[in-house]
């Protein structure tokens, strides 16, 4: 039994107030805001970089102009991964109760852990409109800069919710749970294959 709570959100939100994005991806009035500033920082950092003689803060410059392009695909690609995690994680617990079900004797527990089963699965079925704004966010963002770059953050993204530490105390131990990382490329293949029939521009 775990001990841990998550909640994925952002401060200032509210149940059913659309924030940045509209159900068929589009932003709203504050997502184009968001959007504008990432983009304005971008171009920022870029400008430093044409202007530097330095070569170590041109590199610099350019990787943080970069981080401020790939934030939107990033925050995307988490939110599938989050969601495809939760909704198998949920839809194992359901077939354990389904076969608990199966071999139970009484009609009345029986129904009882089907039902309890089904509510598992609905509930994260609820978040498929998320999903699907997600996914229509890396579509843009591929019409924006390329199916490659969205394809690299995406992957990096991927690469980053894999990665697994321990601190013994005196060192502190990072490694990369292949497992997981397998789960996590799964997920967002299968999400950047949808994008990429979305575009407007596809390739």
């Amino acid at each position: 039994m775990s001990n841990e709570l998550y909640h994925y959100g952002v401060k200032g939100m509210r149940w059913g107030i659309r924030r940045y994005q509209n159900a068929d991806g589009s932003y709203t009035a504050a997502g184009q805001r968001r959007h504008d500033r990432y983009a304005r920082k971008a171009a920022k950092y870029d400008r430093k970089a044409d202007r530097t003689t330095s070569q170590f803060r041109e590199k610099r410059y350019r990787k943080i102009a970069d981080e401020y392009r790939a934030e939107i695909t990033k925050k995307a690609t988490r939110n599938i991964i989050n969601i495809a995690e939760e909704y198998n994680q949920r839809k194992f617990k359901a077939t354990k109760l389904n076969a608990r079900a199966d071999q139970e004797k009484s009609a009345k527990k029986a129904a009882k852990l089907r039902k309890k089963a089904e509510k598992l699965v609905a509930k994260t079925l609820k978040k498929e409109e998320i999903m699907q704004t997600s996914i229509y966010t890396l579509s843009t963002q591929m019409d924006e800069h390329g199916k490659d770059a969205v394809t690299k953050w995406a992957t990096q993204v991927c690469i980053d919710m894999s990665m697994k530490s321990y601190d013994d105390g005196l060192y502190r131990y990072t490694w990369v749970d292949k497992e997981q990382l397998n789960k996590n490329i799964g997920y967002s293949a299968y999400a950047l294959t949808a994008a990429n029939s979305h575009r407007k521009k596809p390739e």
